[in-house]
Formats: C-alpha cells, sequence, structure tokens
C-alpha cells in the first residue's frame, strides 16, 4: 500500500487549480467569442428589417401617391375599382381604404362590411409630408397599422392596411 504524502496532495491540488484556471479562462474566452458573434447578427437582422420596413413603406407610399394623383378621394365605383388595382399591384398594401375627417373607414377597395375600428394612436410620418402612421383596434382586440395620406385639402384620406408585422 502506498500512503499519501503531503507533496502528493499538494500536486493534486496545485494541478487541479492549473486546470481549473485555464479551463475559466477558455470558458471567459468562448462567451466572449459567442457575445460578439450574437450582437453581429443581432445588428445584421435589424438592419436587415428595417430596410425591408423602409422598401415597403416608400412602395406604398408610391401606390398612395399614384391614387392621390389621379384624384381618388371618394368611394365611386371607378375610385374603388383603382384602389383595387393600386392594392392588387402593390404587394405590402392589404387594403386601401378611404377615411373621413373624423379617421373613420368610409369604403374599401375589398367592399367588406367595415365594423368598429377604433383608432389607438396616430403619430406623422417623418420624411412623408402629409402621411400619417396610426395604430388601429379591430374588435377582439387585434391591432393593425394604417399608413394614412392626407389628399388635398379635403377633408378625406387614403389609409393602407396590416397586420403588424407588416408584410
Amino acid at each position: 500500500m502506498r500512503v499519501v504524502s503531503r507533496r502528493n496532495i499538494f500536486a493534486v491540488v496545485v494541478g487541479v487549480l492549473l486546470a481549473g484556471i485555464s479551463y475559466l479562462a477558455f470558458n471567459y474566452w468562448v462567451e466572449g467569442v459567442i457575445d460578439r458573434q450574437g450582437e453581429i447578427e443581432v445588428g445584421t437582422a435589424a438592419r436587415r428589417a428595417i430596410a425591408l420596413a423602409e422598401a415597403r413603406v416608400r412602395d406604398t407610399i408610391g401606390a398612395l401617391d399614384h391614387l392621390a394623383g389621379r384624384g381618388v378621394n371618394s368611394c365611386d365605383p371607378a375610385q374603388i375599382e383603382a384602389m383595387r388595382q393600386a392594392a392588387f399591384s402593390t404587394i405590402p398594401v392589404k387594403e386601401v381604404s378611404v377615411v373621413g375627417p373624423d379617421a373613420e373607414t368610409l369604403c374599401t377597395d375589398l367592399g367588406l362590411p367595415l365594423g368598429d375600428r377604433r383608432m389607438v394612436s396616430s403619430e406623422l410620418l417623418v420624411g412623408a409630408t402629409g402621411y400619417s402612421l396610426d395604430i388601429i383596434a379591430w374588435p377582439g382586440g387585434e391591432r393593425i397599422v394604417r399608413l394614412r395620406r392626407q389628399v388635398g385639402a379635403g377633408p378625406t384620406a387614403l389609409p393602407r392596411w396590416c397586420r403588424p408585422p407588416c408584410s
């Protein structure tokens, strides 16, 4: 039988400490690499999401400007047909409608029953004169985003609807 000497115990303790320190240093380095990689990926995803949202807003603004240029500002059948064509040809647009001065929807391109739509908040869209970004609550609590364009000096506006995230 071997007897464990103090020297052996000291060597085991020193070995465990050296191995533990190198393990902790390696673990700290790996966590740093993972954190930096995660920050890079989150930044890239955020830039992509912002670019995609800006492109969709640009497309929608172009469609609404085109409708306003054609004088679409009422619920006449010819104007509803123009709204349908704009909604069909502009991918991010889910619905085009005419909104009255009190922000109530007067008619839509879909011809569906309007239901109760309540504006929760509204902010002017920075960089796009005459546009507002509205949050609308539908019955049942569902919320949608509406991009609203003021049409001329009249009280009506052309909004674009989508359910967040707008796609």
